[in-house]
Parts: structure tokens; sequence; C-alpha cells
């Protein structure tokens, strides 16, 4: 599986750090050969450039395992997930230069077919967008497609996502990762452009890069298109293809060794081969700090995420993964080296990317970084002791119930040291823990690593913030945990179905004994609705979420529960007079009436209905 395609190596090409091309191929043969074969990545690409040439391109493993097609770096096309936002942002930055866009101008200024609304009339500006501040609702329902004609619309899309889901906080107060935002990004280009988002990046930026392979939508019926994989039991299983709504957030795909112009463009000012993309400002101002949590961490510029690598030379990169495929932009602006990995299977995260990276940063002359503990490690770390809730789920919408998915981590003061616990996303789905030293005041780093968290409290209430990542509510009650909420959903659809078990017995022992008293077939009906509900919702609705709903499930099975209400209240009057009499069965039948009108709320509370 691992074998490999390698183009012409580059004579004699050395770095400016005085890396050669034999130099990389012999560390990077090794990493990419040991974390494929332990991950289970199918196929691999690693390239590395320098100045404005490739000093080394390669291919590992297959691009299709069904055709046994090898990962060729000079023909294979690949998809980059949201390293498509770097892409993006620069698009916006030639409009900014053009003077056809501003940075901190409001947003709705420049929109045609529908606005933004205000959080508490604070305006959303471009630099909101572009550093990830505008304070946006989750976008999870409906931004993807299953077919390229129902992604058409990015403009449809946004109109709708803005009308159901308002910005849930101040803008430029918290760093939340938004897809959306940076897909309104790429719909302002088209707007001022007046062109698709993709023939104004073919026109203004492939072009002149020489990326003719490069497009903003899946090149599915490309003979080089590159599949991607998800290995289970022992086997790879082939993903599907993916539509996004918001190209410009993540749908790029591209040949390996023309995506690396993008990076020499980036890292020579602004120029490729003698034509300029962007202007040398606009590139600094791209690669300068236009946000950060803390004053004391690197922050992100536009469409870049400011970092250093192990032995403290300060680079620039960004992630991208999308059905499969993941992808990982380095750059190291002080030698002109840039660093592109793709796999196409996203097991593992970026290991396979971050050991390549590393690999590579470590041939260069630099200065480990010592890891001290700063002059906050006289405070009392007890204070900040506690849980916090991560839940990466909408506030409003159809989405909404996705916090019930959630989970928490427990923060625990140890010594001179913070020991969190929790199921992480970079693990494998278990529970570890891990230890952080304090280096500033509220800030600390993980032991023997580069992950930060800060501590912070906002009008929101005490929070942590994995810096670059998340940002997480302190626990204060125990009915906001997720746990907790979908104890409660399941407890309660467990109740309806035995109640539904008790009235089908029940009517089979009276049709049985040739007695049919129908005295509780309104309870029969209740049950049956929701347990009906709570199935088909169980089953179906996490899984097509991101497509949207179609109207059989949004107007027809969300509606059960609404018409179970109903029932209720026929019950409830039905039976109300008998109750006061101290009827037992009335009793019994008033209660179960009152906690399918109490469920029906809860799902009302959670967007689960057909009404929002």
């Amino acid at each position: 599986m691992i074998a490999a395609f390698c183009p012409p190596a580059m004579a004699g090409s050395v770095t400016e750090g005085g890396i050669t091309a034999s130099q990389v191929r012999q560390k990077v043969d090794l990493i990419v050969k040991e974390n494929m074969e332990r991950l289970h990545i199918p196929g691999s690409v690693v390239v590395v450039t320098s100045g404005e040439q490739i000093l080394f391109s390669k291919g590992y493993g297959l691009a299709d395992i069904q055709r046994n097609t090898a990962m060729d770096p000079a023909k294979t096309i690949v998809r980059i997930g949201s390293i498509t936002k770097s892409v993006t942002a620069a698009a916006a930055m030639q409009m900014v230069e053009r003077g056809k866009l501003e940075l901190k101008k409001d947003v709705n200024e420049y929109l045609t077919d529908f606005q933004i609304p205000e959080f508490r009339q604070q305006a959303i500006t471009v630099h909101h967008l572009l550093t990830h501040t505008a304070g946006l609702d989750e976008a999870v329902y409906g931004v993807n497609s299953r077919s390229p004609e129902g992604a058409n619309s990015t403009g449809k899309y946004l109109k709708n996502y803005f009308r159901t889901q308002p910005p849930v906080r101040p803008p430029g107060t918290q760093y939340d990762y938004s897809n959306a935002g940076v897909g309104l990004v790429g719909y302002l280009v088209e707007q001022l452009s007046g062109m698709t988002l993709d023939d104004y990046m073919r026109q203004e930026v492939f072009s002149p890069l020489e990326m003719p392979s490069a497009q903003l939508h899946v090149q599915e019926q490309h003979a080089e298109m590159s599949k991607s994989y998800r290995y289970s039991s022992g086997k790879f299983e082939q993903l599907p293809y993916t539509y996004l709504k918001l190209p410009g957030a993540g749908d790029l795909s591209v040949v390996p060794n023309e995506f690396a112009h993008f990076m020499m463009m980036l890292l020579n000012e602004g120029q490729y081969q003698g034509r300029s993309i962007l202007n040398p400002e606009t590139v600094q101002e791209m690669e300068q700090k236009q946000f950060a949590e803390h004053p004391l961490v690197d922050g992100l510029g536009y469409g870049l995420y400011r970092g250093k690598l192990d032995n403290g030379i300060f680079n620039l990169s960004h992630t991208g993964v999308v059905e499969g495929f993941s992808a990982e932009m380095t750059l190291i602006p002080s030698h002109k080296i840039g660093v592109f990995v793709v796999s196409n299977a996203a097991e593992g995260d970026f290991q396979l990317h971050d050991e390549v990276v590393k690999a590579i940063g470590n041939m260069l002359p630099g200065k480990a970084i010592k890891q001290e503990r700063g002059e906050a490690s006289s405070i009392d770390l007890r204070q900040y002791a506690g849980e916090y809730l991560f839940a990466k789920a909408p506030q409003h919408g159809w989405g909404k119930w996705l916090w019930m998915l959630g989970r928490t981590f427990t923060v625990q003061a140890a010594g001179e040291n913070l020991v969190i616990t929790g199921v992480f996303p970079d693990g494998n789905g278990i529970t570890k823990s891990k230890t952080y030293i304090p280096i500033a005041e509220n800030l600390f780093q993980q032991k023997d690593g580069k992950e930060r968290i800060w501590l912070h409290t906002s009008e929101e209430g005490e929070k942590l913030t994995v810096v670059g990542e998340i940002t997480m509510n302190k626990v204060t009650s125990f009915w906001v945990k997720p746990a907790i909420g979908f104890s409660m959903y399941l407890g309660t659809a467990i109740f309806w179905l035995l109640i539904l078990f008790i009235e089908i017995v029940r009517y089979g022992i009276s049709l049985f004994k040739m007695k049919w008293r129908p005295k509780s077939g309104s309870i029969l009906l209740m049950s049956a609705l929701f347990v009906v509900f709570v199935a088909i919702h169980l089953l179906y609705s996490t899984s097509a979420i991101t497509y949207g709903y179609p109207a059989w499930y949004a107007w027809g099975i969300c509606s059960l529960p609404i018409a179970a209400a109903a029932v209720s209240i026929y019950v409830l009057i039905k039976n109300a007079f008998s109750a006061v009499q101290a009827n037992l069965g009335s009793i019994s039948r008033c209660c179960v009436a009152l906690i399918g009108l109490g469920f029906t709320l809860f799902l009302f509370h959670w967007d689960l209905l057909s009404i929002h």
C-alpha cells in the first residue's frame, strides 16, 4: 500500500536554511511510511517549497484503491477542506487593494439580497469574519448538499441561515471558528466582482498562479480525482463526495504541486514568477496578528494561524478536513519554506501532517523553546476547578438539540499545575488527562506540549478557552449538563415506549376477552405518536442534518409531537372533572397527558418540532 510516486528531484536544490531535497526525502519517507500504516491511511502527498521552487514532492500509497491508482503530486486532484479559507482571504484582500471592500466597514453595506441581524446594534465587519470573531451561530443545518445542483446558491443558503440563526454574541469579543463567516466573505467577493466565486478565483488567483486544476467544487468526473476513505472492521470504506453550499469556506480541489504555487506567492510577498497577486503590504497584513485571545499568544491573521515550531521559528499555518480528506499547510517565512501535506483518510487527525512539519522544522537552525513557569505559579489554582462544557452546537434552529451530545471536561488543581480530564477531540474516544503549567496570569500551557488554555470571565460567565480552538463555559448548574438533557429526552422516550406497550397489551387482552372498552384509546394514540417521532429522530436526524431535512420529516414527523400535545389537551379536558372527584383512572390519564404536554414543550425548547 505504501508504493510511492516521486517526480524528478531538483538536482542540488537547497533551501535558505541549508536543507537539501535528499535530506527531506530521507526524513519524510520514514515518517510517512510509519504513520500511514499505523493510522490506516491509503494515500498521502508531501510537497515542500523553497523560494519559488518545489524542493521536494512525493506521493505515497493510493489515490483510488479500486483502480489501484497511485497518489501522484503532479496529477492527483485532492480536496484541501478549510485551507480554502486562506485562498478566500487572499481574494478578499485583492478586493481591499482595489478599493471595493473595507475591512472595518459594516458588511450589511455590501449586501443587497439580505441583511445580517445585529447583536445589540453592533455591526459585523470583514475583519470580524476573517478572524472568526463575528459572533455567528454554529452553521450545521443544510450546509451540505448531496448533489452539485443543490450547492449552487451560496446567497440562498446564507439568507436562510441569518433569518433563522442570528448572531449570538457581540462581534470582536470571542474566537469561534466559523464556516458561515468565511463563506460570507466568499459571497461578498461574488457580489463585488459580479462573478461566481469559482470564476473569480480562476481569473484572479488560479490562472496567474498557474493552477489550472483548481476548482471550488468536487471534480468527481475527473479521472485524476482522488477518492477518500474510512478504515472500519479491517478494511477501507470509500466515502461519498459531499457538495458544500459555502465553497469559499472549504471546497477547493487541486493538484498538490499546483497548490504549492499559492504557498510560494505568500512566501514571496505576493509575487509568483514575476506576477503580482497581492501587494507586499497586503501579505504582511494577512500575516500580522489581527486577533488573539490573550496578549501572550500568537493569535491569527487573515486566513492564517500564527505559531512557532518546536525550535522557536515563527510559522503560519492552516488545516482542513472534508469527507475523509485532511490537509495541512505550513509556511516558514524566515526561510521561505512551505510545507503541504494531504491524505485521503482523516484517521488520526493531523498526526502524520504534524510529524512531517516537525521533522522539517527541526532541520532548520533554531533554539528549542524552553517551558518555564510564569509569575502566576503563586496563584491559588483551586479557583479554576470545576466542569466546563464543550458542545459544538448552534443556539438557534434545527441543530440546537446537538447540545445534548456535548461533553464536559473536569479541571482540577494538582499542586502547581492544572489537570484537565475528558474525551479530547485529538484522541480515540477514551477519557484521558492533560497537565498544564501556569505561564502567566490565567494562561497555561500543556506540559511538554504547545497547547495553551486561557481561563477568564465574560458577561456569559466563567470560561475556558483552548487557544485557537474552542471556548467552553463553566458548568454552573446540574441541569445544564448535556448528559442530563439527553437523559431526560431518552428517559421520557422510554416512558412512552412502556406506555405504548402497556396499552397494546391491554387492548389485546380486551379483544381476547371480547370486552372492547376503548377508554384509553387517546393514551395509546399519544404514546404511539411520541414513540414514532423519537425513533425516527434518533435513527435519521443526525445523519441528515447537514443536508437539510425533507418535507416529510420537517413537516410530517416533526409535527407528530404537536398532534400528541393536542391529544394530551383532549385527555385533560375529558378527564379533568372525574380526576377532581378522585377517580384513580382519570387521575392517571391526566398525569400521562401532563407528561405529554411537558415533553412537547421540551422538544419545542430544543427546536425539534416543525414550529421553532
